[in-house]
């Protein structure tokens, strides 16, 4: 799927949220976690991911996650300096950035 070229963080939620991935994830150790429950690394795949720079150095650059499992939802989360996810479990699930 061709990706769009996003600004802003809140660019790319909205453009999630017309898609229908509604839910809020957060990184909770090895496993995602919203209000419906969690979810293991075999439970979810990332059906898309974006990459927002950070417009400032101290800020940082940031991915936004489409993240499929029983749900549609999203996760951000920080990059390391090389420019991947800073948490184990989106290496694992999406070793390529």
């Amino acid at each position: 799927m061709e990706q769009a070229s996003f600004l802003t963080v809140s660019q790319v939620v909205n453009a999630l949220h017309q898609q229908g991935f509604l839910t809020i994830f957060r990184l909770d150790a090895n496993q995602l976690t919203c209000s419906a429950g969690t979810f293991s690394a075999d439970e979810f795949d990332i059906v898309e991911l974006y990459r927002v720079r950070g417009n400032a150095p101290e800020t940082g650059d940031m991915i936004v996650c489409a993240i499929r499992s029983s749900l549609k939802g999203i996760l951000i989360t920080r990059c390391d300096t090389s420019g991947k996810p800073t948490a184990s479990l989106l290496q694992m699930k999406q070793p390529s950035l």
